[in-house]
């Protein structure tokens, strides 16, 4: 497999299948012990950040708006 000049590489078919890589999937790069590793990028937790909500009283209009990302 060549590098091209703006050293991007082709992930070949059969790796992106058994990996989940898809279309406009991010993923990581890092070196372990001279070799390039590349892995999908797994999206942040659901729960990270909303799920100290629930701790606190409030309306369910309230939480679903928070678990979908809008401001309080």
């Amino acid at each position: 497999m060549k590098v091209t000049r703006r050293g991007q590489v082709t992930i070949p078919r059969e790796i992106r299948r058994k990996t989940g890589i898809e279309e406009n999937s991010e993923v990581e790069f890092a070196i372990d012990g001279g070799r390039i590793v590349i892995t999908k990028k797994i999206g942040p937790n659901p729960f990270e950040g909303w799920a100290g909500a629930l701790k606190r009283p409030q309306s369910s209009d309230r939480l679903v708006k928070k678990m979908r990302g809008h401001p309080s």
